[in-house]
């Protein structure tokens, strides 16, 4: 299953040359350090973070880890199955990895919607409104009450702080932590982000 990558807002190397030109200390810092390199997680399709939800319900969350990495290991790459590897996998197989009888009719159904087309990619996803996405979604077997959660971080900054870093400077007429003799901790700010969670019952 193909995943879609997260893009940061902006160029990390023009970023840090910008940096690097407006201020010696900072340029000496960069000098000095190893280059920075941004670990953004791939964004999920719904047929993988619901195939995920399903293993989760009802059942601890670490026991829901172990048995969704046995999951992975019966595919070929040893990543989340495809839609096609879902529905190829046999019962027995899905029965030792840990899942119920009732998971593994939801997952292979939510396999087959997804190859019809009916559970929507990422992209798709995003484009559809709130009622034609949930009425694709609860087609599935096993999907009836749901709870979706979008967390937004960091999606807009309001600072009069004139430094590089609008997260870090003084606050309440205190040097904040991440001032350091009136020179700014080398971070960048915290990138926008979106948090998508699902939340099913069975």
């Amino acid at each position: 299953m193909a995943e879609t990558a997260a893009v940061p807002a902006f160029d990390v190397a023009e970023a840090t040359k910008h940096l690097a030109e407006r201020d010696e200390r900072l340029k000496r810092l960069i000098e000095e350090t190893v280059p920075f390199q941004l670990k953004i997680e791939a964004a999920h399709s719904p047929y993988e973070t619901l195939l995920e939800a399903v293993t989760h319900q009802s059942i601890s969350g670490k026991a829901a880890a172990t048995i969704f990495a046995r999951v992975k290991a019966l595919s070929s790459t040893g990543g989340i199955p495809t839609p096609q590897e879902m529905l190829k996998l046999r019962k027995p197989a899905l029965r030792k990895a840990g899942l119920s009888a009732a998971k593994i009719l939801a997952m292979k159904d939510l396999a087959q919607k997804t190859i019809e087309g009916v559970v929507p990619t990422l992209e798709q996803a995003q484009k559809l409104s709130d009622e034609e996405l949930v009425k694709r979604l609860v087609s599935v077997r096993g999907i009836g009450d749901w709870t979706v959660g979008l967390v937004g971080r960091n999606l807009m900054t309001f600072s009069n702080y004139s430094g590089y870093d609008p997260e870090v400077g003084v606050v309440g007429g205190q040097s904040n932590s991440g001032l350091i003799n009136q020179v700014d901790a080398f971070d960048f700010p915290t990138l926008r982000s979106f948090t998508f969670s699902l939340s099913t019952r069975f």
